[in-house]
C-alpha cells in the first residue's frame, strides 16, 4: 500500500464531504442564512472554550497535538460513556420503581389505612412518598422514553443535517439531563398521563444514539478497527445498564429514591459536556489529534464523491436493509427484558431486595459486554473469512443460543432451584452479545454514503420494538408470576429463531445498490 500523506488526503476528503453537507443544509433550511445558525450555536462554543479553560487549556494557544496515537481510543471511550448515560437517566427509573411502588416501605406505612393515594400525598416529604400505579400506567411510564424517540427520529436527524453530531448532541443532551432531575417532581405532583408526556422527551437523546455511533465508526476508526469500534459502542446498552442499575440499587436501599434521578440527571449533564468539549464531527478538526494519527485513521479511505442523494424508499425497499431491521426488531424485543424488566422479575420471583437484584443483572450485562468486545475483535482479525460469512455466523450464534438457553429458562421454574433458574435466565443474554459482529456489522457495511440515513432508520426500528414490547408484556404478566413469564420467553424463542432466519436468508456484507457509489464506512 502507498504511504499515506494525511493532510492532504484528508483535505480533499473533508472538501467533498463539506460541500456535500452544504448542499443538504441550503436545501434543508433555504430560508435560514449561515449568520442565523453561527449566532444560535455561539453560546455552545462559549462553553467549549470556559470548559477547556477549566481543565487548563487556552483556547487561543498553539495547543500542541498529543503526541501517542490513543487520542481516537479517548473518543471512543468518551462517546460510549456519554451513549450510556443517555440511556441510563430513565433506565434508572426501572429499579426505582421497585422501592417507589413499595408501600410498605414507606415510614408512614401503616396497615389500617387503606387508601394507596395516601403514601402519595404532597404532606409527605418527597422521599418517603409511595405510588400505586397499575400496570396499564407502569407499561406507559416505561415506553414514554422510546416512544419519544419515535416521534423525535425526524426532528433530530434534521437537526444533525443541519448544526452537526456535535451541536444535536448536546442540545438534546441537556433537555434529557433535565427531564431526569425533575422526574420525582412531575411523578408525585402531577398526574400519570401528564407525567408520561414529558417523559417522552428523554426519548429526544434516544433518538441519537445509532447516528452518533454511525459517524464516530465512518469518521474516528481506522479501517481495520471498525469492527472494534462497532461492538464497542453497540455495548452502550449494556455499559447503561451496568452504571445505572448498581448506581440506582445502592442510592435506592441506602439513601433514597429521589437521590437516584438527580446524580443521574447531574452526571449525564456533565458527561455531554466533556463529550462536546472533545468531540469534534471531523477528527481533522480536533485540536487534540496529532497528524500521526490522524493518518492512520485516514488511511485506506477513498476520496469519496459527491452523490445524489437516495430517496428514503429506495432504502426501505432494499432487501438486506430490511433483513437488518427485521433483525434489529428481534434483538431489540428480547434485549428490553434485560435492561426493563430484569430487576422486577428478580424481585417478584426471587425475592431479591432493589440492590442484589441490580447487582446480577449488572454482572450478566458486563458478561454480555465482554462478549461483545471479544466477538468484534476477533471479526475484525477473521481476514480469511468473507464478511457475509462472519455476519451471519455471528447472528446466528446469538439468536439462535438466546433462543436455546430461554427455552431453558421457561421450563427451570425458580421454586425448583434459584441458583439454577438464575443462571437458565442469565446465560441466554450474556450469548446475545455475540450479535455485535452479526447485524449491527450488516448495517454498516451495506449503507455506503446513506449511512446515517440508515443509521437513522436503524434507531427508529430499535425504539419501536422497545415501545411495542414495554407496553405488551406487563399486559402478559399482570401478577409476575413464572407461569406467566413462560409465555413472554417462548414469545422471545419464536421471535428470535424467525429474526434471525430471515436475517440469515436476506442480509448481506456488500453495498446495497445505493451505496455502491461511494463506501464511506468500510473501504
Amino acid at each position: 500500500m502507498n504511504n499515506v500523506k494525511p493532510r492532504a488526503t484528508t483535505t480533499s476528503s473533508l472538501t467533498h464531504l463539506n460541500s456535500e453537507a452544504a448542499s443538504d443544509q441550503a436545501t434543508v433550511l433555504g430560508y435560514l442564512s449561515p449568520t442565523t445558525v453561527s449566532n444560535c450555536l455561539k453560546p455552545f462554543q462559549t462553553v467549549r472554550s470556559r470548559g477547556m479553560e477549566l481543565v487548563g487549556i487556552k483556547v487561543n494557544s498553539n495547543l500542541m497535538k498529543l503526541p501517542l496515537t490513543v487520542f481516537r481510543y479517548f473518543i471512543l471511550t468518551l462517546t460510549l460513556l456519554t451513549l450510556a448515560i443517555s440511556l441510563s437517566c430513565f433506565i434508572c427509573f426501572n429499579v426505582s420503581v421497585v422501592q417507589m411502588t413499595n408501600l410498605s416501605s414507606s415510614p408512614y406505612y401503616n396497615e389500617s389505612q387503606l387508601d394507596p393515594s395516601y403514601y402519595s400525598s404532597l404532606d409527605i416529604p418527597l422521599h418517603d412518598r409511595r405510588f400505586d400505579l397499575s400496570n396499564f400506567e407502569r407499561a406507559w411510564i416505561y415506553a414514554a422514553p422510546f416512544l419519544g424517540a419515535c416521534v423525535f427520529a425526524v426532528p433530530v436527524a434534521w437537526m444533525m443535517s443541519v448544526i452537526g453530531t456535535r451541536y444535536t448532541q448536546i442540545l438534546v443532551g441537556i433537555l434529557s439531563s433535565v427531564v431526569t432531575v425533575i422526574t420525582p417532581w412531575t411523578l408525585s405532583g402531577l398526574p400519570v398521563w401528564l407525567f408520561v408526556i414529558i417523559r417522552t422527551f428523554q426519548g429526544a437523546a434516544l433518538a441519537n444514539l445509532y447516528p452518533v455511533i454511525g459517524v464516530v465508526v465512518a469518521r474516528w476508526s481506522p479501517a481495520s478497527e471498525k469492527g472494534f469500534f462497532l461492538s464497542t459502542l453497540t455495548g452502550y446498552l449494556q455499559i447503561s445498564c451496568i452504571i445505572a442499575m448498581p448506581l440506582a440499587g445502592a442510592l435506592v436501599q441506602y439513601l433514597n429514591w429521589p437521590i437516584v434521578f438527580y446524580v443521574h440527571g447531574v452526571v449525564a449533564f456533565l458527561m455531554y459536556v466533556l463529550w462536546f468539549i472533545f468531540f469534534t464531527d471531523h477528527p481533522k478538526d480536533n485540536m487534540f489529534l496529532s497528524k500521526t494519527e490522524l493518518g492512520i485513521i485516514q488511511h485506506k479511505k477513498g476520496v469519496p464523491t459527491p452523490v445524489q442523494r437516495v430517496s428514503i424508499w429506495r432504502i426501505l425497499s432494499t432487501p438486506s436493509v430490511l433483513a437488518v431491521f427485521v433483525a434489529v426488531f428481534g434483538n431489540f424485543m428480547t434485549f428490553n427484558f434485560a435492561n426493563t424488566f430484569f430487576p422486577s422479575y428478580l424481585n417478584s420471583l426471587f425475592g431479591f431486595s432493589s440492590l442484589d437484584a441490580a447487582l446480577i443483572v449488572t454482572l450478566v450485562l458486563l458478561l454480555q459486554f465482554i462478549v461483545k468486545i471479544v466477538t468484534g475483535l476477533i471479526t475484525d482479525r477473521l481476514t480469511g473469512t468473507s464478511d457475509e460469512v462472519k455476519i451471519k455466523w455471528c447472528n446466528s450464534i446469538a439468536f439462535c443460543g438466546t433462543a436455546l438457553f430461554l427455552s431453558v429458562a421457561s421450563i427451570v421454574p425458580p421454586k425448583w432451584n434459584h441458583p439454577v433458574a438464575i443462571v437458565a435466565i442469565s446465560l441466554p443474554y450474556v450469548l446475545l452479545g455475540a450479535n455485535g459482529g452479526g447485524f449491527p456489522r450488516s448495517a454498516m457495511l451495506i449503507s455506503g454514503q446513506e449511512a446515517p440515513t440508515v443509521m437513522a432508520l436503524f434507531q427508529v426500528v430499535l425504539c419501536t420494538s422497545f415501545l411495542i414490547s414495554s407496553l405488551t408484556v406487563p399486559v402478559i404478566v399482570p401478577d409476575s408470576t413464572f407461569d406467566e413469564w413462560k409465555h413472554v420467553f417462548v414469545l422471545y424463542v419464536v421471535l428470535l429463531l424467525s429474526t434471525n432466519a430471515i436475517f440469515v436468508a436476506f442480509g448481506s456484507a456488500a453495498p446495497a445498490t445505493f451505496g455502491q457509489k461511494k463506501n464511506l464506512i468500510v473501504p
